[in-house]
């Protein structure tokens, strides 16, 4: 009986070793600069943040969706997404009063407090 268990699990580790394999990404995407933090809103883009600009990849491709340079060096902790919506809000906290609204979807900003006054 002790000879059979052991036959059964050198079987299923046989298996598992051969099941897992590495795999090559089916899409990539080189940024330009170092990230700082990257965060999957939940339309399936991926948001990330460089030194040089806030950056969204559009699900499945390599494309990107939108790349704001004067949205450089964002926080994590300054972002809002509004939950059922493509939108996500920039917020900086302490006293800067700038705020930005994205739409993560058109890759378009929607508001800028700058620019609006």
């Amino acid at each position: 009986m002790r000879t059979i268990n052991q036959f059964v699990l050198l079987i299923m580790g046989v298996l598992l070793v051969t099941s897992v394999q590495a795999q090559s990404p089916d899409h990539q995407y080189n940024f330009s600069g170092q990230v700082k933090w990257m965060m999957l809103h939940e339309s399936g883009t991926l948001i990330a943040s460089t030194g040089e600009a806030l950056i969204g990849i559009r699900p499945n491709s390599n494309d990107v969706s939108f790349m704001f340079d004067r949205l450089k060096r964002v926080k994590e902790e300054n972002l809002e997404p509004v939950l059922g919506t493509p939108y996500l809000i920039i917020k900086p906290k302490g006293l800067i009063r700038h705020t930005s609204v994205v739409d993560v979807i058109k890759g378009k900003l929607v508001f800028d407090s700058k620019r609006e006054d």
